[in-house]
């Protein structure tokens, strides 16, 4: 099991060193407010292709690889073939139950959109047409056909009583209703629109974005513009507001909250109105909200993009999770990925106890009342970069092409903060960048009064040969 608690910085210092003369002294940064993570517990460690949530279960898929390129046509693919499998396991977690294994040459599956689960099947399109497979399945069991009449569509979603089906193609958009008991199909809905997904159905409306426009499908087929510029949504369906006594009488809500640039705001059905005020809004003006979800308070994935510098490199995103009351309020933040160019966070869902998510190829869970994260202050003190012999002003002239190590001092203003990792960057070799190599790993404890004597209560970073023998080297640590 990872650990619970870990530590994330963001601080940038920057050392020049030009032409391998003499460094100038290493000016000391403002201190920086630092959100000690509550690691969520992996329940799924790999292999996730798609998942489908459906308490107390989780679904999902791990497909097939895309065949490489063809350098020439006479090219022959590879011959060796891969399971593509369906698994299950328990949102408590529990054994790993396969379902489903077929094996595929690569660009091959057979599950060609997401896939969908009630209590008792499995639903998705496969090569035919619309299938399903009982959730109590054994690999060698087939998928029964239920509609042929969508086959080639791109994605699903389910009801109670049917499985939606949605398809864009010549620039317009086809949801069709296929029945669970007896298979017949009906169209939902036929729009004049393209570039269509993330469809869904909260019991009593059906739901899509089309080119950033969200619509919404009545069940007679009417649509309705819900809002512009959309990134995502969750539409949460009738809720329970409250009930009162004398007269008895009961209150529900019906709200779609939705994510347009680093906001979050409400639509209520009831009332058929878009809400000006936005109920979360990002600290992040450049920030975009990635995925929703609401128990008694509204969830937040975000996506925060992180600049790099020179130019031209490649900038990386942070990944943050946040926790506010459902009309908006005070923001706690649960957790953070770090830095990272290809980290993807998607289908954030809630059984009301538990958060979970994708992230990279797994499934991660993490509790819905976990405490907010602290804020403590911690500073970088100064980094010195050495090739045996060095002061922390750096007056020891620095040799191209010797072994060269960088030490980044930091400290804590309060409480010693352990599990905190740091990136030493080349920013002038467009961001190329490494791990610390300390002897303890690549996470120390920041201390109140850290020892300089002790190599593990600063960081350090070994230099790869090629940096050493530039003219020019700029380096930041990002902690």
């Amino acid at each position: 099991m990872l650990p619970r608690r870990s530590s994330l910085i963001v601080l940038t210092i920057l050392l020049v060193l030009v032409c391998a003369a003499i460094p100038g002294a290493v000016p000391t940064p403002a201190a920086a407010q630092v959100t000690i993570q509550d690691t969520p517990t992996p329940l799924v460690s790999g292999g996730v292709s798609r998942f489908a949530f459906a308490p107390p279960k989780i679904f999902w898929q791990t497909g097939v690889d895309p065949c490489p390129p063809r350098l020439v046509a006479s090219d022959v693919q590879p011959a060796q073939f891969q399971n593509e499998t369906i698994n299950r396991v328990a949102t408590t977690g529990s054994t790993v139950r396969q379902l489903y294994s077929k094996a595929q040459a690569c660009d091959t599956s057979q599950i060609a959109s997401n896939i969908v689960a009630d209590a008792t099947n499995l639903y998705w399109i496969g090569p035919e047409g619309l299938v399903r497979l009982p959730v109590e399945a054994n690999p060698g069991d087939e998928p029964i056909l239920v509609n042929a009449n969508v086959k080639g569509y791109d994605e699903v979603a389910i009801a109670s009583d049917k499985v939606y089906a949605l398809n864009t193609t010549a620039g317009s958009t086809i949801i069709t209703a296929v029945d669970k008991a007896t298979g017949a199909n009906t169209i939902a809905a036929l729009q004049a629109d393209g570039n269509s997904g993330q469809l869904s159905f909260d019991g009593s409306f059906l739901y899509y974005v089309s080119s950033g426009d969200l619509r919404r499908i009545a069940s007679n087929g009417t649509a309705t513009t819900l809002a512009s510029g959309v990134s995502t949504y969750y539409a949460e369906g009738q809720r329970l507001s409250f009930c009162q006594i004398n007269p008895f009488q009961c209150f529900f809500t019906n709200n779609v909250y939705i994510g347009i640039g680093n906001k979050v705001f409400v639509y209520n059905n009831t009332l058929n109105s878009l809400g000006s005020v936005p109920v979360y809004t990002s600290v992040a003006a450049d920030a975009t909200i990635r995925s929703l979800v609401t128990t008694s308070k509204l969830f937040v994935f975000e996506r925060r993009p992180v600049p790099c510098s020179p130019q031209p490199c490649f900038g990386s995103t942070d990944n943050v999770l946040n926790r506010t009351p459902r009309g908006g309020g005070v923001v706690d933040v649960l957790y953070s990925t770090g830095a990272s160019l290809f980290t993807i966070i998607d289908q954030l869902s809630t059984d009301g106890s538990y958060l979970f998510w994708g992230q990279d190829g797994g499934i991660q869970r993490l509790a819905a009342d976990a405490s907010a994260l602290p804020i403590i202050n911690m500073r970088v003190t100064g980094m010195e970069v050495t090739q045996g012999i060095q002061n922390l002003t750096n007056t020891v002239l620095l040799v191209k092409n010797r072994r060269t190590f960088v030490r980044v001092y930091v400290k804590s203003d309060g409480a010693a903060v352990p599990n905190v990792t740091a990136r030493l960057t080349a920013t002038s070799l467009n961001g190329a960048s490494l791990s610390p190599v300390n002897s303890v790993g690549t996470k120390i404890t920041v201390r109140a009064t850290p020892d300089r004597t002790d190599l593990n209560q600063s960081f350090l970073f070994e230099l790869p040969w090629s940096w050493t023998q530039q003219n020019n080297l700029s380096l930041r640590a990002d902690l």
